[in-house]
């Protein structure tokens, strides 16, 4: 997006975007705190300064974590969903500094002072996640709910009154491996 894209968004009073936050763009690489948000930074910045609320899904797992953590034989690794304890550990922590950078009395804030605060206050976890297109090894909601739980703990770490949402899914009727989404949704809500 560029800054005239969010500015015609404003015009049309586009009240939320939903953006990729990819852990895998903003995280390439295993020493701690070496993130990149320059791919996220100017949206922000343009969605505030247009008075849009911004709706991070937060998503794609570096190479070193599927690799490395998680021992994915993958080459192109940002759909493998971390899940040992070692990658979830390596995910929280990602998820909390996005938070500690966009949310509340975030850092982009204070680095930004000119511009008129408006903190991410709710965060989607995952995308498709029913789906094996966006959710590799495989859709699995005793997975995902991990991952929810883990996500819905570092958030709320930072943020506690934000809102967690679930990962948007589509129908998928017919198309194996997928979970149907209201099949998949039945699953994990018993969990």
């Amino acid at each position: 997006l560029t800054s005239a894209d969010l500015d015609r968004m404003g015009q049309g009073r586009i009240g939320t975007l939903r953006i990729a936050l990819n852990w895998f763009v903003i995280d390439p690489g295993p020493a701690p705190g070496d993130y990149d948000w320059s791919s996220v930074d100017p949206i922000v910045a343009g969605a505030a300064r247009n008075g849009i609320d911004v709706l991070p899904f937060l998503y794609g797992t570096p190479n070193w974590v599927a690799q490395g953590l998680d021992g994915q034989p993958c080459s192109e690794c940002w759909t493998f969903a971390p899940r040992s304890d070692a990658a979830l550990a390596a995910w929280q922590t990602f998820v909390t500094d996005a938070v500690a950078r966009y949310g509340p009395g975030g850092q982009f804030w204070i680095e930004n002072p000119g511009l008129p605060a408006r903190p991410i206050g709710a965060w989607q976890v995952w995308n498709e996640q029913n789906s094996p297109t966006f959710y590799q090894p495989g859709p699995s909601p005793k997975a995902y709910a991990k991952l929810l739980d883990a996500s819905a703990n570092a958030i709320r770490s930072r943020d506690p009154g934000a809102d967690v949402i679930l990962g948007g899914m589509a129908g998928l009727t017919g198309f194996r491996p997928a979970i149907r989404a209201w099949a998949y949704l039945g699953k994990l809500y018993k969990r």
